[in-house]
């Protein structure tokens, strides 16, 4: 991360949240939590590059997991099909199972009597729509409704609703610096009420939020391209600990494939 000049977040005093309506109180607490504002591609392109350097991991590019392999209560192995079209077998002591939420493991496990997975899910239809646009500072300037500014060496801002009333409950954003001397803003809608992709509507969107910050610094900003919009109809739960059972033997699943949550709660959260 140092590498990159990846901005560092003290998130004791650098981070500004307006919610119910007023301004949060900042504190450097003894013991701060530092961390790097990156993209997610950036994350997970530098973790791939990181674990290309050890000699006993394999990448198997272009591949597709289309089945489990085994017998009788064990998991042997997955079936994947290249971009070619061919099928392989490849064999494993343990496998795990990060695919994510639009993985197809409960179907997989069929074949080793678990019929159905037992899930909690709640239905929120939340959207998040996000920009990219160009910076040539870490901090973020904000004022308030008087003009007064609010904040110093603000590095993330979020402004959640005032009220828990709808509509004004459902809309909010969040705004910080990340790699490549660019900001990155996500103005989350709830329940089919997603923010637009192109830059006047984006702004538009923000100006409907519960403090004008957030449109202020965005009218004052150049896109880099349009927003890509992420939506999250669902949250849920699968609850594979209430099969120990009927689980295979060398299985896991970790992740979303687990637990799958409104990003505002934390992915890939597993009890």
């Amino acid at each position: 991360m140092k590498e990159h000049n990846i901005p560092l977040l003290n998130t004791s005093t650098q981070t500004q949240v307006f919610i119910g309506g007023q301004w949060q109180a900042r504190r450097d607490q003894p013991g701060p939590m530092n961390i790097y504002l990156a993209t997610r591609g950036f994350v997970e392109a530098a973790t791939r590059k990181c674990m290309a350097k050890y000699t006993n991991v394999q990448f198997q590019e272009q591949t597709t997991v289309i089945n489990l392999v085994g017998s009788g209560d064990r998991v042997t192995g997955v079936l994947t099909r290249t971009k070619a079209g061919s099928e392989v077998e490849l064999s494993a002591d343990l496998l795990v199972d990060c695919s994510g939420k639009g993985g197809n493991t409960c179907s997989w496990l069929k074949q080793f009597g678990v019929e159905a997975v037992p899930e909690w899910s709640v239905q929120h239809g939340i959207s998040y729509t996000t920009m990219l646009f160009k910076r040539d500072n870490d901090d973020i300037p904000i004022e308030s409704q008087d003009g007064r500014s609010v904040a110093h060496r603000t590095r993330v801002l979020a402004v959640y609703p005032d009220d828990a009333t709808p509509p004004k409950y459902s809309r909010h954003g969040l705004f910080w610096p990340v790699e490549h001397d660019q900001y990155q803003c996500s103005l989350i809608g709830v329940g089919k009420d997603p923010a637009p992709t192109d830059y006047e509507g984006f702004v538009r969107f923000s100006e409907t939020l519960a403090h004008p910050a957030m449109a202020n610094l965005l009218k004052g900003l150049k896109p880099i391209g349009p927003g890509t919009m992420y939506m999250v109809p669902t949250s849920r739960f699968r609850l594979f600990h209430k099969l120990d059972d009927v689980l295979p033997n060398s299985f896991l699943c970790l992740g979303d494939s687990v637990m799958n949550v409104d990003p505002v709660f934390g992915q890939g959260k597993i009890r």
